[in-house]
C-alpha cells in the first residue's frame, strides 16, 4: 500500500497519469538490462496548448526469476526545463508494468525539442536507458 501510494504520489508530480492515451506515439526508445526489457514512447510533435503523453513499459521476461527495479523518468527541454519521477518496482517473472503521464504544454512553453528518458537500474539486472522526443512547436 505505502509503494502504491509513494508510485501515485510521484506520477502526479509529472502530470495527470496517463492510462490507455489515444494519442499516437511517434518516437519510441527501447532498452534491457538484464532480463528487464523496457521501452517508452512520445508523439513526434505536440502544439503549445495541447497535451503531451509519454508511455512507459517494463518487462521481466525471466522464465523463473523475480527482479526489483529502481525506476527514473526525467522529461527534459529547452531552457533547463525538467520534471522528473522515480519508484520502485518488483516483477514477478513475466510481469509486465506499464505507466506514463499525460501534461499540458503551456502555450507560452519554449518551442524545441522535449525528451522523455526513462532509467532502470536493478540490482539483479544492471542499468539501462531508453529515451523518446517530441518537438514542440
Amino acid at each position: 500500500m505505502r509503494r502504491s501510494m509513494r508510485l501515485i504520489a510521484v506520477l502526479l508530480v509529472v502530470g495527470a497519469v496517463g492510462f490507455g492515451a489515444s494519442a499516437a506515439f511517434g518516437t519510441t526508445g527501447s532498452s534491457t538490462a538484464g532480463a528487464l526489457s523496457f521501452t517508452v514512447s512520445a508523439p513526434d510533435a505536440v502544439t503549445k496548448g495541447q497535451n503531451f503523453t509519454w508511455s512507459s513499459s517494463i518487462t521481466n521476461t525471466s522464465p523463473s526469476l523475480a527482479s526489483d527495479a529502481y525506476v527514473k523518468a526525467v522529461v527534459a527541454g529547452p531552457n533547463g526545463f525538467t520534471r522528473q519521477s522515480w519508484f520502485m518496482l518488483h516483477l514477478a517473472a513475466g510481469q509486465t508494468f506499464t505507466r506514463g503521464a499525460t501534461m499540458k504544454v503551456p502555450a507560452l512553453a519554449p518551442a524545441g525539442n522535449y525528451t522523455v528518458t526513462l532509467t532502470v537500474q536493478s540490482p539483479q539486472n544492471g542499468t539501462g536507458q531508453a529515451s523518446a522526443s517530441s518537438t514542440v512547436s
